[in-house]
Formats: C-alpha cells, structure tokens, sequence
C-alpha cells in the first residue's frame, strides 16, 4: 500500500523544477520573518529551532469519512509528512507570512510559509494531493491560490485524490447529518429562489442554500441558473430540515464547478 501511495506524488526532483512555473501565482510582496525549522511534527505542522511552532495556513492533513479508511488516510498522511521533510531538508531558511489571526487554539503560530525560492509550500502540497483544503476565516490572503492548487490536484487525480476514499461522494449519499464539511458531487438539475436565498437542487436530493447575503458578498458575478445541467462539488455539512437534506454555501471556496 505504501508503494501504491507513494507512486501518486510527484518525485522532488519534478517539483523543484516545476517551482519556479508555479510560485507566481501565490506570491507574497514581503515577508514578516526568516526561520529555521527544527522538525516536521506533520505535513501540516513544523518546529523552529527557537521552539515555536507553526501551522500551516490554509490546510489540513487527509480525512476521510468513515472507520474504514482510517488506515488509507493515516498512511497517506505518512507520505506526505515525509514530502514536506524532503522540501524542507534543503532549504537553510524558510520565510513565513503571517494574517489576520495569529495564533491557533494550541498557542501554534499560523503562517504561509514560502521556500527561499519564494515558492509557497501550502500551493505546493496542494498541487500535490498531499493535504487538503481548510480555510478559516479571516486567513484568507491566498484563498484563490490554495483553491486552484487543489482544484488542479483534484482534476488530475494526484495524491491522496487518485483514491475513492477521499473523493466526493454522490450528492444522494447525503442521508445523516454531519457537522464537518465534506464534499458532495452530483448535477445542479434546479435552482430557485426561496426566503432571502438561492437554493441549488442536486441530484434531485441535496438542497444547498446560498443565502442572499452570501451570494451578495461572495457569488455577485456567479450566475447560479447557468449551473443547471453542470456537475459540481459542493464542500458542506448536512443537516435534515423541512423533509430534505441540506447543505450550505457560505464561502466562495465550498463551491467546485
């Protein structure tokens, strides 16, 4: 299995090579600090040598749903928590970014870190397969970036996203409420307007709100009617209200089409 794993990353040398076509798209104009990094704790978390430790801005480490593939994502985890190592492992400094918020719950230092090539390594991991997407408000300076990177991943099949454990799961799946965000693929066949909302109907099963709010602020140029007919993957939890399942739209980044 770790062979199979391992054949969906793209060797290093590939991505070293490949840096300086991608590092444009997620430039930073100026950086807050030059560190040193002492260890990788995980392919989202690293140590200084000053003791601080950071966490990565804009991802998370592969989930899936269900005990089943707990196995698969933890051994995909191992691959690319050895990925970052090898980034790291020759880059004398690393420089970090800071945002809005600072500090995570555990007193971690919340940063986009960039390789002395100026290649953002969160766009790289992504580009990779080898973490997910999980951006929390207000951090978002490079939203667009992370979600294009992923997108790419996901389009490509590459890393954690070439195994059906982790892909979207059809919209009809949708039967038991959830707090946590997943992803749920199927085809917009309606949308209407109802109580200060825009609701996308897919499969015929899966109600997903967008709130009139929302779309003002984030879907003003988004024409939801063109959707009809298209497939796309909505990134929500589910509750059950009013005989159906919902979802809900309340970041430009939920919605894949």
């Amino acid at each position: 299995m770790r062979k199979l794993v391992w054949r969906f990353f793209i060797s290093l040398s590939l991505v070293f090579v490949c840096a300086g076509a991608i590092a444009s798209t997620c430039q930073s104009s100026g950086y807050h600090s030059q560190v040193q990094v002492k260890r990788v704790i995980d392919a989202t978390t690293i140590q200084l040598v000053s003791g601080q430790h950071v966490r990565l801005i804009g991802v998370k480490l592969p989930t899936t749903q269900g005990k089943a593939n707990d196995k698969q994502a933890r051994q995909v985890a191992e691959q690319s928590n050895l990925l970052l190592k090898q980034t790291l492992a020759t880059a004398p400094e690393i420089k970090l970014v800071l945002d809005k918020n600072l500090l995570d719950h555990n007193n971690h230092m919340l940063a986009h870190v960039f390789l002395p090539s100026d290649q953002n390594v969160q766009q790289l991991l992504l580009q990779q397969g080898a973490v997910q997407l999980d951006i929390q408000q207000p951090n978002t300076m490079f939203w667009r970036c992370y979600y294009q990177a992923q997108l790419d991943a996901l389009n490509q099949h590459t890393g954690l996203w070439a195994f059906k454990a982790f892909q979207a799961q059809p919209a009809e799946q949708a039967k038991a409420s959830q707090q946590a965000n997943q992803n749920w693929s199927g085809k917009v066949v309606r949308v209407f307007q109802h109580k200060q909302a825009t609701w996308l109907v897919i499969n015929d099963w899966f109600y997903v709100e967008v709130p009139d709010k929302v779309k003002t602020r984030h879907f003003r140029q988004t024409n939801f009617k063109s959707l009809i007919g298209q497939q796309v993957i909505i990134n929500s939890p589910v509750h059950y209200k009013n005989r159906r399942w919902q979802g809900l739209l309340a970041e430009p980044w939920q919605l894949i089409n």
